[in-house]
């Protein structure tokens, strides 16, 4: 997996700079030793500090079937980051994980790679009300 960026930031408050975008690919076609066995891969977003941050989307779904003749594992998905607004006047470091989750189409079925942590991203959140 390749995450287009290893950190970023964003401003709480502030129309321009309240949120940044990264992209996620994943660098090799998934198979049944890392995914589903139809080749899908789950990739969770984590973070810490959730009252600092949002995250759109939080779970990016890599897809080796939907298209059979043209399957989208290595096309980038866009994760959008939003500063939020809080009370105090601290600038504030979050770290976003990324962890192959679970994929469960078919039932039964169980991503073998669960859990395995493929990258993290370091967001910096500049407080608007700091000097």
């Amino acid at each position: 997996m390749t995450l287009s960026v290893p950190d970023l930031t964003v401003t709480e408050g502030e129309a321009d700079g309240k949120t940044s975008t990264y992209t996620v690919v994943l660098t090799n076609q998934p198979d049944s030793n890392v995914g589903r066995p139809d080749g899908t891969v789950g990739i969770g977003i984590t973070f810490s500090n959730p009252d600092k941050v949002s995250v759109s989307p939080s779970w990016l779904i890599f897809d080796g079937t939907q298209f059979p003749n043209n399957p989208v594992w290595n096309v980038p998905q866009t994760v959008t980051v939003t500063a939020l607004d809080d009370a105090d006047s601290d600038h504030e470091t979050v770290t976003l994980t990324h962890t192959i989750n679970h994929v469960n189409v078919t039932p039964g079925t169980w991503c073998l790679a669960e859990g395995t942590q493929v990258g993290t991203v370091t967001v910096t959140v500049n407080d608007n009300k700091s000097n």
